[in-house]
């Protein structure tokens, strides 16, 4: 036995698996989508390619949740680093 304390493990996080699985069905809507498309749907159809990106952003959020820092600050961080400048001046 060690004299040392054992160290217990971080518990781990279901958002990165719920991210990616919300990413593979993004994929799978989008292929779907654009199936749909190509066998001559209605204009109105193109309405579809809302479903894909709706769920692209809630895999987005999901990373973003997960990370451990809070929604908002993450969300200004992201502009912040696009047109470089910092967030917290």
């Amino acid at each position: 036995m060690s004299r040392y304390p054992r160290a217990q493990p971080e518990p781990s996080s279901w958002w990165p698996l719920v991210s990616m699985a919300l990413g593979a069905l993004a994929s799978l809507a989008l292929l779907a989508v654009h199936l749909i498309l190509e066998a001559g749907g209605s204009p109105w159809m193109w309405t579809l390619i809302a479903v894909p990106g709706v769920i692209f952003l809630a895999a987005g959020l999901t990373v973003a949740v997960g990370s451990g820092i809070p929604v908002k600050e993450r969300l200004t961080t992201i502009p912040a680093a696009l047109l470089g400048y910092s967030p917290r001046r």
